[in-house]
C-alpha cells in the first residue's frame, strides 16, 4: 500500500510547524535570563540558523522524512541529495537571509561600483513577490485536496510524494473525534451569533447590585469593600469609610455610589 491519506500529509506540517516553534519558544526563553544589553541577543538569526540546520541534517538529510512525517510513518519517496540539500537551503539559510538583509545589501552594495545598480535591493517588489508566493501555496493546496498529491509548494517543484514507512500499516482516524470537533465548531459559531444580541452590561449591572448589596449587608464600605473606618453616610443612604468618601467625591464632583448608581456629594 503506497497511499498516504491527505490528513496525514497535513497533520505532518502542522507536526513541523510546532516543533519549530516550540524551539523557538525555549530557545528566547533561555534568552529571557540574559540581559537585553548582552551581545547573545545580537546573535540570534546566528543561532537559530544553526539549530535549523541541525535539525535538517537529523531529519530530511539521515532519513528523507521530516520530524513530523517520522512521527506519523511516513518519508519523502526519493534517492537523490540534490532535493534534501535544496530544501536544507531554504530551510536553514531562509530564514537567516531575511532576518540580515539589511546587513547582506549593505554588503552587495559595498562591492557594486556603479550608484543606480546599488538600489537595486530597494526597488525589488518584495510585497508582490510575497502575494505571488501565497497564491501559489493556496493554488496548490486546492490541487492537493482534489489529487491528494504534494502537499507543499516546495513538494510539489521536487516532485516529492510521500509514502509510508511500513506498507501494511494503515492509520485510523477515529469518527468519533470528527464528529465531535463538527459539534464544537458549530457551537462555536452559535456563540458567535448568539453572543452579540446578549445585553452583557445588563447582567453585569444585575450581577454587580448582588455583589455590593451582599457587600452592605456585611457593614462594609461602599467603596474600598472592606470594614467601614469612621462610618459615614453619603446622601443616598449608603455607608463610606471617611477617607473614601471625601477622596472620591473631592476627586470627581459627579462621584456615582458603586451600589445604587446615584450622584453621591
Amino acid at each position: 500500500m503506497t497511499f498516504v491519506p491527505r490528513v496525514t500529509q497535513l497533520d505532518a506540517i502542522d507536526l513541523d510547524t510546532e516543533y519549530e516553534n516550540t524551539i523557538e519558544g525555549n530557545l528566547r526563553k533561555c534568552l529571557a535570563h540574559f540581559s537585553p544589553d548582552h551581545q547573545l541577543h545580537n546573535y540570534l538569526p546566528e543561532i537559530q540558523c544553526l539549530i535549523r540546520f541541525y535539525v535538517w541534517k537529523g531529519t530530511l538529510w539521515n532519513r528523507f522524512s521530516s520530524v513530523g512525517q517520522s512521527l506519523l510513518g511516513i518519508h519523502y519517496g526519493t534517492n537523490t541529495r540534490i532535493g534534501p540539500i535544496i530544501v536544507g537551503a531554504i530551510y536553514t539559510l531562509g530564514p537567516y537571509v531575511i532576518e540580515r538583509r539589511n546587513i547582506f545589501w549593505k554588503l552587495t552594495n559595498s562591492f557594486v561600483k556603479e550608484p543606480r545598480a546599488s538600489n537595486i535591493a530597494s526597488k525589488i517588489p518584495w510585497r508582490k513577490i510575497e502575494a505571488i508566493i501565497n497564491f501559489s501555496k493556496l493554488l496548490n493546496l486546492v490541487v492537493f485536496l482534489y489529487e491528494g498529491k504534494y502537499p507543499s509548494l516546495l513538494a510539489r517543484i521536487l516532485k516529492w510524494r510521500h509514502y509510508p514507512d511500513d506498507e501494511e500499516a494503515v492509520r485510523e482516524v477515529s469518527y468519533e473525534y470528527m464528529v465531535r470537533e463538527m459539534l464544537w465548531n458549530s457551537f462555536a459559531e452559535l456563540l458567535t451569533a448568539v453572543i452579540p444580541l446578549v445585553d452583557i452590561s445588563w447582567l453585569f449591572r444585575c450581577w454587580k447590585r448582588k455583589e455590593r448589596q451582599r457587600i452592605l449587608d456585611s457593614n462594609s464600605c461602599a467603596e474600598c469593600e472592606e470594614e467601614i473606618i469612621l462610618p459615614t453616610k453619603a446622601e443616598c443612604g449608603h455607608f463610606f469609610c471617611h477617607y473614601c468618601l471625601s477622596a472620591n467625591t473631592k476627586k470627581n464632583l459627579d462621584y456615582i455610589c458603586p451600589i445604587c448608581s446615584r450622584k453621591t456629594t
